[in-house]
């Protein structure tokens, strides 16, 4: 897939983002999907854990929410361990 620069950027800043919160927060091993769905682009990073708990509130999740809705016109959703991202493509 192809994506401009400043939606490229921006994507690389949530995936670093959300990566890191699973190495720090998650548990057991951490599973990362990047795909094409119906015209869409789906972000998933995945862990073994319970989920953010009070990490949801945080400063880099509040920044991935900023850029995925502002940047990537996308939507974000952080549920049990996992986060996934959609955005068109």
């Amino acid at each position: 897939m192809s994506l401009a620069g400043s939606r490229a950027t921006a994507l690389a800043l949530v995936f670093s983002e959300l990566l890191q919160n699973a190495l720090e927060h998650g548990a057991g091993a951490v599973r990362i999907e990047l795909a094409q769905r119906n015209g869409d682009v789906v972000l998933a990073i995945a862990d073994e854990g319970k989920g953010a708990g009070d990490a949801a509130a945080g400063t880099g999740l509040s920044i991935v929410r900023a850029l995925v809705r502002d940047e990537l016109l996308g939507s974000f959703d952080l549920a049990g361990g996992r986060a996934e991202v959609v955005f068109p493509a």
